[in-house]
């Protein structure tokens, strides 16, 4: 059996891509987003407990967050587990984050209602041409749900 990498999250934008995005030497873009994610446990005060995780999004992908995302909004985001390992000072570090691949905005706290853009790879942002809220179906017919 091949053994998979695939993580899937849903949680607010903590900092801003605009500020968090780097241009290297190389041609490459790098976007980091710090993403808070609630985990369905609650602590002592009946507060769900929030898990803060980092993100790193590449090249046009990259370019694509820093465009159309902000702190705040609300993001779900695919890709894979990464663990990169080096050592200072003779310790060794580790540091843990989702090679991000693709990303869907569900939204932000200032438009709630609009619909979510999407975002992959080399793909242009796309926004649907729907609104969920305001489908309709034909007279007397039913949702096929």
């Amino acid at each position: 059996m091949a053994a998979n990498n695939k993580i899937i999250l849903i949680g607010r934008i903590g900092n801003d891509p605009k500020e968090d995005t780097k241009h290297l030497a190389s041609g490459s873009t790098v976007t980091e987003l710090r993403l808070a994610v609630n985990r369905t446990a609650k602590d002592a005060q009946g507060n769900y407990i929030t898990d803060w995780v980092t993100a790193q999004f590449w090249n046009k992908t990259a370019e694509m967050i820093q465009q159309y995302c902000e702190k705040g909004q609300m993001i779900s985001i695919s890709g894979s587990l990464r663990i990169d390992s080096w050592d200072k000072d003779g310790q060794k570090r580790q540091k843990y984050y989702v090679h991000g691949e693709e990303w869907y905005s569900l939204g932000s706290k200032k438009n709630a209602g609009n619909a979510p853009t999407a975002g992959k790879g080399a793909y242009e942002a796309r926004q649907p041409s729907y609104n969920a809220n305001n489908l309709a179906l034909p007279d007397g017919e039913d949702p096929p749900f």
